[in-house]
């Protein structure tokens, strides 16, 4: 028996006999068999030899820290798999390096992700620099949509699919924008569609604070209380008060979806920046409404102001870094359905699914090229 390459031999027929030896022979050829065993498991380049996940990934292929969960390792791997090494560099979720070279998501959210107010809780805090990759970068940390995608996931399933510059991703439940504001990232042409006009409104507000000029909403942070009432005469506030929740949140509710309506029904704006300040300043007063009907520690004013400096933060950090660090952002093309036309919609994917695609709806030929996700 020759358990550990040719010529190992003991003094009995199996090392694990060794052992069974006299207590002056006994010693001698254990050591034997161990050395022999570490001699085999490094000529053959043993995986036991490297350390987990190390081992999962090609040499120079470093992973993000605090990745601890075997989806993440599974998606992390699933990437390395599918992209070339340029690639990665640019489209990456999971690896803060390549052969050297760090990855456009690693520097994107290096630093501080999301300018929170001193008031927010600890918890909240501990959170947001635990899971600093994972969420909060780019215009995701606009709005804490509950439910909703971590970006990096999406990311992760993005790349495993073969989503990149030049392709479609259409998700026909785009929730929070997540899938739609991902694919832009990746340089993908993005169609988001929901039957909520709040979600509508959120998705295009946060892809326009991916490229939008922020002059105009910076300086009103100067007029914070002349902003903030006209948007209370304007919309509403929604109170928490001592009734009960169910009217609490009709009251949330109708304050949101009227801010939001008023916005993607089509109003005309003098121009674009206009527009765009007008929707990144009612979206933090919404997010402050949402806060306000959940807890009233802190005064309106005060919750706005911070809410809208954590908006202006988000955005101004990645314009500075994609200033930094040029590349080619893909439209994002947010739309609202109504409900008569859900089921034609449904139709038309299953007919997809069926005659024309595979996994994940992925059509590769020239003209089927489109992703369908079911985002949040």
């Amino acid at each position: 028996m020759e358990p550990c390459g040719p010529g190992l031999r003991t003094r009995h027929s199996s090392p694990v006999l060794a052992s069974q030896g006299s207590p002056t022979t006994r010693p001698r050829y254990t050591l034997v068999v161990i050395q022999r065993c570490q001699r085999c498991i490094h000529n053959l380049n043993s995986p036991l030899t490297q350390t987990f996940p190390a081992c999962l990934f090609p040499d120079g292929h470093q992973l993000i820290p605090g990745i601890r969960e075997v989806y993440e390792l599974h998606l992390a791997w699933l990437e390395a798999q599918t992209l070339e090494p340029e690639r990665l560099v640019e489209q990456a979720a999971y690896f803060w390096s390549i052969d050297g070279r760090p990855t456009r998501h690693f520097l994107t959210c290096v630093g501080e992700t999301l300018k929170l107010p001193d008031f927010c809780s600890s918890r909240l805090k501990s959170f947001i620099a635990t899971n600093s990759f994972r969420t909060g970068y780019a215009t995701h940390g606009l709005f804490p949509y509950r439910g909703k995608f971590h970006p990096q996931m999406v990311r992760g399933i993005l790349n495993t699919i073969g989503v990149g510059p030049g392709q479609t991703v259409l998700d026909p439940m785009m929730g929070s924008g997540t899938v739609p504001i991902e694919a832009s990232l990746l340089g993908a042409w993005a169609i988001g569609i929901d039957v909520s006009p709040f979600c509508v409104f959120m998705t295009k507000t946060k892809a326009s604070g991916l490229t939008m000029a922020l002059a105009r909403a910076e300086g009103a942070l100067e007029r914070i209380e002349t902003i903030f009432d006209y948007f209370a005469r304007r919309y509403g506030v929604a109170r928490s008060g001592n009734r009960q929740a169910a009217s609490r949140d009709d009251d949330l509710h109708r304050v949101m979806e009227e801010g939001a309506e008023y916005v993607v029904s089509g109003r005309r704006f003098r121009d674009r920046e206009t527009a765009e300040t007008y929707a990144l300043l009612l979206l933090a007063f919404l997010d402050t409404m949402g806060y306000m009907q959940r807890s009233q520690r802190r005064a309106p004013i005060e919750q706005f102001r911070g809410v809208l400096e954590r908006y202006l933060h988000c955005c101004r950090k990645f314009q500075r870094f994609r200033s930094a660090h040029p590349f080619e952002l893909g439209d994002v093309d947010a739309r609202r359905i109504f409900q008569r036309a859900i089921s034609q919609l449904f139709k038309r994917i299953r007919w997809l699914r069926k005659y024309r695609g595979k996994a994940y709806c992925l059509h590769r030929k020239p003209l089927n090229n489109i992703a369908v996700m079911f985002g949040g």
